[in-house]
């Protein structure tokens, strides 16, 4: 009985060793370059930005805010992380309050696009899909139910981002509802 426990641990640890071995040899490959390669191509979007920006909301009554924006690298360059933050003045109180507190990762998906994990302290997530429309445009868009299509596009031109967001319910009028003017820092 000793000999088929001390056969079993032995196998057990042979198991554990390989799987370590490929492990490690699987890592050292590397990653994938057209992955890479896509992620370098967002290095545009990457820094600290600041400035403000406006939403329509309920009502159709246009709000001001204050953003920032801190954009940078993660997992050795294939994955980019984007923490946003908006403030505004509470109009009855005079109060400033957050109106926009999100983290976003986006990482290169091997079929050809972006997707972009968003996340925000309402306790809303989405992933949606991006694609860059030129070498300083980056566009992504989700599906919202009984709102349609929601479009967001980042310009940038050297340390000038602007961004505007439209909606559409049949992908051909689109009504704008958001926009950001920010600068590198």
């Amino acid at each position: 009985m000793s000999m088929k426990y001390f056969n079993a641990r032995n196998v057990i640890g042979t198991v554990v060793v390989l799987l370590s071995c490929a492990t490690i040899s699987i890592a050292q490959e590397g990653p994938d370059p057209a992955q890479v390669s896509a992620m370098k191509k967002l290095d545009f979007l990457t820094g600290k930005w600041k400035g403000s920006g406006w939403i329509f909301v309920r009502g159709g009554k246009r709000r001001t805010f204050g953003e920032m924006e801190n954009i940078g690298w993660k997992a050795g360059g294939l994955v980019m992380t984007i923490d946003g933050k908006g403030k505004a003045r509470n109009p009855s109180k005079g109060k400033e309050r957050s109106v926009h507190n999100a983290f976003t990762v986006v990482s290169y998906d091997r079929a050809g696009g972006y997707r972009w994990g968003a996340f925000l302290s309402t306790g809303q997530s989405t992933v949606a899909h991006g694609h860059l429309e030129s070498a300083n445009t980056f566009v992504w868009e989700m599906e919202i139910p009984q709102m349609g299509t929601m479009r967001y596009t980042i310009k940038i031109n050297g340390n000038k981002w602007d961004e505007t967001a439209a909606r559409s319910t049949n992908g051909k009028k689109w009504i704008p509802f958001f926009g950001m003017a920010l600068t590198r820092q």
